[in-house]
């Protein structure tokens, strides 16, 4: 599922997406959200969150390289996130608790992006409810 709407995170208006998301995985490693945008011309995440060797992970660049942040063991059923972009940040929520907040230095158009994203070999499956956008 790719958001039409596409914003910078220099936007003075917020841009919210929530969500709740279970995971189905049969391989080691996948992103099933994310924060996609054009740099120059090139496809390049901005975050990604992902499945990786069982835990949930954050990759996010921040302009001028990526930071990784570690949430812990996913353990089945629904986790709940909110991804706020704006102001030249992002802050992330996971089940209500922020979990990451970083000024971000990237100056083109983004677009939220969810579903699975394979980085390697397998496959997945990805359940979203409550899809939430506020633009």
């Amino acid at each position: 599922l790719r958001f039409r709407n596409e914003f910078y995170f220099s936007d003075k208006n917020e841009k919210i997406l929530e969500t709740e998301v279970k995971l189905f995985p049969n391989t080691d490693e996948f992103t099933f959200l994310q924060i996609h945008g054009l740099y120059t011309g090139l496809d390049k995440p901005v975050l990604r969150v992902a499945l990786y060797k069982g835990k949930i992970k954050l990759f996010v660049f921040n302009g001028k390289k990526y930071i990784k942040k570690d949430l812990g063991k996913y353990e089945g059923g629904f986790l709940k996130f909110k991804i706020v972009a704006g102001n030249g940040y992002l802050i992330i929520y996971e089940n209500n608790k922020e979990v990451f907040k970083t000024p971000i230095n990237y100056s083109d158009k983004c677009y939220y992006k969810l579903g699975v994203y394979l980085q390697r070999d397998g496959c997945a499956e990805s359940e979203f409810k409550d899809i939430k956008i506020n633009f």
